[in-house]
């Protein structure tokens, strides 16, 4: 059993697109995953699982607040991707309301610790892919604190570089056994094995995948998962090497 924090210092990174398809692969390599969206500010993982709005019942929100157990806020998506692993999926709310809950620190923090280890006991899990927010918050020091391994993502901007920095700084001083550098959004001009010594050099962490700029996945909209619709495409060559680093 490992949990995966999926972490950047900056929104828009497209963090959550990696944790949604690097999920999906593992499943697809028969892996028993879960994916929980950790990000209580912007919620929006369950999108990328075509999982609307209206069949939301209970939701992480729920859990933390103490007003359920952890499984009835747990989607199973299995049947719904056709992948020959598990993919249980926990979303958080969407509701104004409950987000403003969450923004004036209206729940209880360990219980987020208690929900991660019930959903690897529970459902047996290989993996357990967090999506936090971005940033150093509590709730990202959290994750990190939890992790087996983080994925730190970041585009080649220069206000990416200081905050990755300070988040590497953080989880090695929580002791954080294994952190993979993904660089996203790389412009076409760039050389790969350049951007990749220029990061392994600046943080000392090995850098797992670059991800290109590509024009399918903006057209999506994070209307659905990159992987499934385009199995056969460079990005999803890419993103199967951190599933892959993952499953070493």
């Amino acid at each position: 059993m490992s949990i995966v924090s999926v972490q950047s210092f900056r929104r828009g990174t497209g963090k959550t697109m990696i944790a949604a398809n690097v999920a999906a692969l593992l499943a697809l390599a028969g892996q028993q995953v879960g994916v929980m969206d950790f990000n209580f500010a912007a919620p929006g993982l369950h999108i990328l699982f075509n999982l609307p709005d209206a069949e939301l019942g209970r939701t992480l929100n729920d859990f933390v607040w103490g007003a359920c157990e952890i499984e009835t806020a747990a989607y199973d998506l299995t049947e719904r991707l056709d992948v020959p692993g598990q993919l249980i999926l926990v979303p958080a709310s969407t509701q104004p309301r409950q987000i403003a809950r969450i923004l004036r620190g209206g729940y209880y923090v360990h219980l987020l610790s208690d929900a991660c280890n019930a959903l690897l006991e529970r459902f047996q899990l290989d993996f357990l892919l967090l999506d936090t927010a971005a940033g150093l918050t509590e709730d990202t020091q959290l994750a990190l604190a939890l992790a087996e391994q983080v994925v730190m993502v970041l585009r080649p901007d220069q206000q990416d570089y200081l905050g990755t920095g300070l988040l590497i700084d953080v989880a090695r001083r929580l002791d954080v056994p294994v952190t993979r550098l993904v660089v996203n959004e790389a412009p076409a001009a760039f050389a790969e094995t350049a951007v990749q010594r220029e990061m392994e050099a600046a943080y000392g962490c090995a850098v797992t995948a670059v991800l290109p700029h590509t024009e399918p996945l903006a057209v999506m909209g994070s209307s659905g998962l990159f992987v499934l619709a385009h199995p056969e495409h460079d990005l999803t060559t890419r993103l199967q090497r951190i599933a892959a680093a993952l499953l070493m």
